[in-house]
């Protein structure tokens, strides 16, 4: 018993030493690709024809994308913020409140005390051109995530090194990127598609 005592004595002296210090390494910031000015331009038909069809697999993404086709306003996309307000992202604002009333009852959040916000990028849009990038980036071996992201209103690459981000970012140079639609950032995990 006085062993048990000691090993819990010394256990609790310890625990009360400061830990070390560790310097945090900040996360380099996300790159965002062919930053320019120009038109949010969707991707040409010449690129769509070597895509395959929208199946509707895809939730909601595949729904969202044939909404962004039809309703007022340039569909975006809808997320909700830290406080749980939904977020409706559309390309023209202006349009909010026939959006609203067109979206009303399709993607599952009550729309009418959104708060509206401007997109460069209809969701159609984000959906075509990830589905264009995604398998000609996969194609380097690099393990990386995707996502069609409706809050940043960017298609996002997420890797977990400078260096996958380096070959990502050169991988993407190769392709007909349009002015200020990809995101490459840090904060992958390792998935290989």
């Amino acid at each position: 018993m006085k062993f048990f005592a000691a090993f819990l004595s010394a256990l609790a002296i310890a625990g009360c030493k400061a830990a070390p210090r560790v310097k945090a390494t900040p996360t380099p910031p996300a790159l965002r690709l062919a930053q320019c000015d120009g038109p949010a331009t969707s991707l040409p038909d010449s690129l769509a024809r070597q895509l395959r069809p929208r199946t509707g697999h895809m939730i909601p993404d595949d729904r969202w994308a044939d909404l962004a086709t039809t309703t007022p306003g340039g569909f975006a996309g809808v997320f909700r913020d830290s406080s749980y307000t939904p977020i409706l992202m559309l390309t023209d604002p202006s349009q909010a409140s026939a959006a609203k009333r067109a979206l009303e009852g399709k993607i599952g959040v009550p729309l009418q005390q959104a708060t509206v916000r401007q997109a460069r990028w209809d969701f159609a849009q984000l959906v075509d051109w990830f589905n264009y990038l995604l398998p000609r980036v996969a194609a380097a071996g690099l393990p990386i995530t995707a996502d069609k992201d409706e809050s940043l209103n960017r298609v996002r690459f997420s890797v977990v090194s400078i260096e996958q981000r380096d070959k990502v970012v050169a991988a993407l140079a190769a392709l007909p990127v349009p002015c200020d639609l990809v995101v490459v950032d840090l904060n992958g995990l390792i998935v290989r598609f």
